[in-house]
């Protein structure tokens, strides 16, 4: 079972920051998001568009606890499982 996620580099330093290769070339970003709703931290998964829409985007709020990153990614795989790179 190869690894999950890769980590990347964090627009914060100390966050916690993964992406999941797709099969189009594109990347799902999986993080720990305390700073765009501070009452409700949590993990978030953004998912890119169509290849043709490059600002397009969707953010999906994950149920994983706080410090649970493999729950985390193993949710937004689940999310994925159709667009998933094969080697993932």
């Amino acid at each position: 079972d190869g690894p999950v996620g890769q980590a990347i580099a964090a627009t914060q330093a100390g966050i916690p920051t993964y992406a999941i290769l797709l099969r189009d070339g594109g990347t799902a970003t999986v993080w720990w998001d305390a700073v765009s709703d501070p009452a409700h931290p949590g993990w978030r998964c953004k998912i890119p568009g169509d290849r043709g829409a490059s600002a397009s985007r969707t953010i999906i709020p994950l149920a994983a606890s706080a410090g649970d990153w493999r729950a985390a990614l193993a949710e937004a795989r689940a999310l994925l499982k159709d667009r998933l790179a094969d080697d993932e």
